[in-house]
């Protein structure tokens, strides 16, 4: 994976290059989370919250909403895979 300088405008806003938006698919308003870790910034897409409740009726079963929490990723996994990731392309880079 080519490595890319991004900028911190004064709003906050940082741009990401269109070859990365484009490999990873992400649009104009995906939400991402940005973590603080050792081997420096994480951003990572936001868990989408589902509908629970429509017009005051249930969405989806509780057996509904059981199973899709069973299928998320554990995100302490996913996190520790990423910080070992950045850890090897860092020791690489210096």
């Amino acid at each position: 994976m080519a490595e890319s300088t991004v900028v911190v405008g004064r709003d906050g806003a940082v741009t990401l290059p269109t070859k990365l938006r484009r490999r990873l698919h992400l649009a104009a308003g995906t939400r991402l989370v940005a973590e603080d870790c050792q081997a420096g910034i994480l951003l990572r897409p936001a868990r989408p919250k589902p509908a629970y409740r429509y017009k005051g009726r249930p969405v989806y079963t509780e057996e509904q909403l059981a199973r899709m929490e069973r299928t998320l990723p554990d995100e302490s996994e996913w996190a520790a895979e990423l910080e070992r990731e950045a850890r090897k392309r860092h020791r690489r880079s210096s």
